[in-house]
């Protein structure tokens, strides 16, 4: 579930990311695109669920045979919205669209959003692969390969995760995403601005992802 949670946050991450370009804006059709795919991950979800819980009271060999299939398919479509972002920023860059917020300044903020869509949209992509690539690889007992190892399966499992969290986490106290001089590297010191109150360490939303709606 806490994996499903990082897909549904990218693609709310990604549409807000996309309604800054005129071509797309608050139309309600991009709407129902992303929150689709959003449904698509809790279906998946749930189908993974109720098929592992199935596999532990038969041992129906057909049954076991269309547990798995469900599993990987699930799977398959997770990986695919994990990319989504990735396949999103791609098109609209290659599309050469117009960005109604890249202009003077703010480029640094719009440019920033975009990066971190792109790594996170990457390392959750590479997360969701392994995780598809060992359940279509199962081996025999005692005929394991390197991915099935415990290294592997947390490092390209959890660590993953963990740091997609600290990206989303960390992108609310960058500088890079503040509006006004922060571009112009005008910060007294070279560094932050001096603040009276840690909660103006925080970016707010709007800047780090875009506005709601």
């Amino acid at each position: 579930a806490g994996i499903a949670l990082l897909y549904i946050t990218n693609l709310i991450l990604t549409r807000r990311w996309v309604r800054d370009y005129a071509i797309f804006g608050y139309r309600t059709l991009v709407k129902g695109f992303f929150r689709f795919w959003a449904a698509v991950v809790i279906i998946c979800l749930v189908m993974a669920v109720v098929v592992s819980v199935n596999r532990y009271f038969t041992h129906d060999e057909a049954i076991l045979q269309e547990c798995r299939n469900v599993v990987l398919v699930a799977s398959a479509v997770l990986t695919l919205v994990a990319l989504l972002p990735v396949l999103t920023v791609g098109g609209v860059m290659m599309g050469g669209m117009e960005d109604r917020e890249a202009v003077g300044r703010e480029y640094a903020r719009v440019r920033a959003r975009r990066g971190l869509l792109v790594v996170t949209g990457v390392l959750l992509t590479v997360e969701a692969g392994f995780r598809l690539g060992v359940r279509v690889g199962d081996r025999p007992w005692g005929g394991e390969g390197w991915y099935h190892s415990r290294a592997a399966y947390y490092c390209l499992g959890y660590m993953l995760e963990v740091v997609v969290v600290w990206l989303l986490t960390g992108a609310r106290v960058w500088g890079g995403f503040r509006t006004g001089e922060v571009y112009k590297g005008h910060w007294p010191g070279g560094g932050r601005p001096r603040v009276e109150r840690w909660a103006e360490w925080v970016n707010t939303e709007g800047e780090v992802y875009g506005e709601r709606g």
